[in-house]
């Protein structure tokens, strides 16, 4: 798939408010399954969005999304900035 989703929590925010919200990914939410089913975390990068609406363009550019893109090498993830 080319989006899918690792979690979801609901918050609410009054208008102005902002609120700091951290999640985990675990290594399998990271990995890819080959063309033999083989699952791994493949060196590369991932983008990762976070909000509602996304990850369509339109939430992006309004600014209702945030995406960062993380590089994986061999079992290390980096945030790239």
């Amino acid at each position: 798939p080319l989006h899918a989703l690792a979690g979801f929590t609901r918050i609410h925010l009054l208008a102005g408010e902002k609120k700091i919200v951290s999640f985990t990914l675990a290594s399998r939410q990271l990995s890819q399954v080959d063309e033999s089913g083989n699952r791994s975390e493949t060196p590369g990068k991932i983008e990762v969005f976070a909000g509602g609406g996304q990850p369509l363009p339109a939430a992006l550019a309004d600014g209702s999304v945030i995406s960062r893109t993380l590089s994986i090498t061999g079992k290390q993830f980096t945030l790239a900035q």
